[in-house]
């Protein structure tokens, strides 16, 4: 099941047919789950780690969207969704996939 969900956590976040509003909510849940993982103390939140060092290593697809002092919190959610970019890639999906293992038989709040 992680790995189906991995899957269509990462199609939703990566496609550009799928609209803004729907990449917006599927990478804010996916990065809720994460911290909720880190608070509940069932594995460290590393999301947001790895989607950041994913993007500066290849700021390609962010660098002429994104201007000021608060770059990492726009590659992370602006609203131009540059990391959509970034989710098909193996190490993000692998991290998505490793946040729902993680959860995974676990109760919820």
């Amino acid at each position: 099941m992680a790995g189906g969900g991995a899957w269509l956590i990462c199609c939703a976040v990566s496609s550009p047919a799928t609209g803004a509003a729907l990449t917006f909510a599927s990478r804010q849940a996916i990065f809720g789950l994460d911290a909720l993982r880190g608070l509940a103390g069932w594995g460290p939140p590393r999301l947001a780690e790895g989607m950041e060092a994913l993007m500066l290593a290849d700021p390609r697809h962010w660098q002429r969207h994104y201007q000021g002092t608060d770059l990492r919190v726009q590659r992370h959610v602006g609203l131009a969704d540059r990391i959509w970019y970034y989710w098909p890639r193996p190490e993000a999906q692998a991290a998505v996939a490793a946040v729902l293992a993680d959860l995974a038989g676990r109760d919820l709040p």
